[in-house]
């Protein structure tokens, strides 16, 4: 199985760049690293859940857009909430994103790293 891990743009964050590829791939599965539902710019997180959500899937997309990929690539999601209570929140934006068939999910309580109420990682498959 060939690997190529995609790591054309820095990663900063508090003045340190972080060491991670933001997309590897293994075969015909790409895996996105963690998006978190922040902006860009700030790295921090606006509005509730719902908007958070909606925010890192538009970040996933522009990383796998990179790669060649679209949402419509995504086979699995893995969803990190700061709070439960938000879970409602998140699949109603999670059936907009994917308004037919969704990919899998998980979701877990975590803390993100950034000021955010969620992160998201993906796993994307395209047959070559």
């Amino acid at each position: 199985m060939s690997m190529k891990k995609y790591a054309d743009d820095k990663v900063t964050f508090g003045g340190a760049t972080l060491w991670y590829s933001k997309v590897v791939r293994a075969g015909d599965f790409y895996y996105l690293s963690g998006q978190p539902g922040a902006d860009e710019e700030t790295g921090v997180g606006q509005g509730d859940a719902q908007a958070q959500t909606k925010i890192a899937f538009r970040n996933a997309e522009k990383q796998l857009a990179k790669v060649g990929l679209t949402l419509d690539d995504i086979v699995k999601v893995t969803v990190f909430l700061a709070d439960p209570r938000d879970f409602m929140l998140m699949n109603l934006a999670m059936r907009e994103v994917f308004p037919g068939e969704p990919p899998a999910r998980v979701t877990v309580t975590a803390q993100p790293v950034l000021d955010t109420k969620i992160e998201i990682d993906v796993v994307a498959y395209k047959a070559s």
